[in-house]
């Protein structure tokens, strides 16, 4: 199962943290989990690397992402955000028993 948390704080997305994987096919790759961390890290990279913010909070591992903004930088990248949890969104419509997407005030 992919788990996928946005953070809101004062009407503004403020991160996210996706975790977990999806069961590989018979040739030991998960289209869809590339689909996801794909979409992921194109965020992420856009982020840091186009709108030069720098997170709050960045932490990777295995099936594991996490962004965190200040509410100023947040405003700034919300595009890219709200971007992101409609293409997460859309996935989950389509593979609701593999992915999930939850948002949650802080």
């Amino acid at each position: 199962m992919i788990a996928c948390h946005f953070f809101v704080s004062q009407d503004t997305l403020v991160g996210f943290a996706v975790n977990g994987h999806d069961a590989p096919d018979d040739s030991g790759v998960s289209l869809l989990c590339s689909a996801v961390s794909s979409a992921v890290y194109m965020t992420v990279n856009a982020v840091t690397d186009i709108a030069k913010v720098t997170p709050l909070v960045l932490e990777t591992g295995d099936g594991l992402m996490t962004l965190r903004l200040r509410q100023d930088d947040a405003r700034a990248c919300e595009l890219l955000l709200q971007g992101l949890r409609l293409h997460l969104e859309a996935l989950a419509a389509e593979y609701e028993t593999i992915i999930s997407v939850n948002i949650t005030e802080v």
